[in-house]
């Protein structure tokens, strides 16, 4: 009885020690994996800091050239609100465009004047080799008023090109501008011909 019990003895103790290296084994991976996973963290953490510096640097660069322009007129927001080519003539191009305009003077400006400028090239890149302007008017704005207007017309211009859109107010501070690629032309589909029933 004594040599099996200390067999028994044995065979546990070795139990003991088989479950024992297996828990450390399981915590030492565990705790391997929470590094890798912090250390991915730290690095993802670095790439965002970094990131967002260079956006505040950038945001801190064009704060100080907004700074530096002198007081009046700013054209602050461009956008191309609706585009599109008219449907009986491929050569000409309806805009409606949407211009944010702000008095940054400690005095009233008065109505000024202003151009929207529209330069073309071809696709792919190439000079701008056509320009179109038209004059628009801007009214008056009291110290520090801001106000959306709104410019639409039609143009010459061709499927595919890209189109550089520039608005200045004549005499003023800053300027806008707003790049786009035209659209192609719907393929237009024609109505299957009608078949003539014969008749005996």
């Amino acid at each position: 009885m004594s040599r099996r019990y200390k067999w028994i003895k044995r065979i546990a103790s070795l139990i003991i020690i088989i479950l024992f290296f297996i828990i450390i084994n399981g915590f030492f991976r565990e705790n391997l994996r929470l590094l890798d996973e912090r250390n991915w963290w730290q690095d993802k953490t670095s790439t965002l800091e970094g990131s967002l510096n260079k956006l505040k640097e950038k945001n801190e660069e064009l704060q100080q050239k907004i700074d530096q322009l002198p007081a009046g007129l700013i054209v602050s927001e461009l956008q191309v609100e609706a585009i599109s080519f008219v449907p009986d003539d491929a050569s000409r191009l309806e805009y409606k465009l949407s211009v944010t305009v702000e008095n940054t003077a400690s005095i009233s400006s008065p109505r000024a004047d202003g151009h929207i400028l529209f330069s073309f090239r071809n696709p792919g890149g190439g000079n701008f080799f056509r320009t179109l302007w038209r004059a628009v008017e801007i009214p008056s704005l009291r110290p520090g008023e801001v106000k959306m207007l709104q410019f639409s017309g039609r143009i010459s211009a061709q499927p595919r090109e890209e189109m550089l859109i520039i608005i200045n107010i004549d005499n003023q501070p800053g300027l806008a501008k707003e790049r786009i690629f035209l659209p192609s032309l719907p393929v237009k589909k024609h109505p299957p011909l009608e078949k003539n029933n014969a008749h005996d």
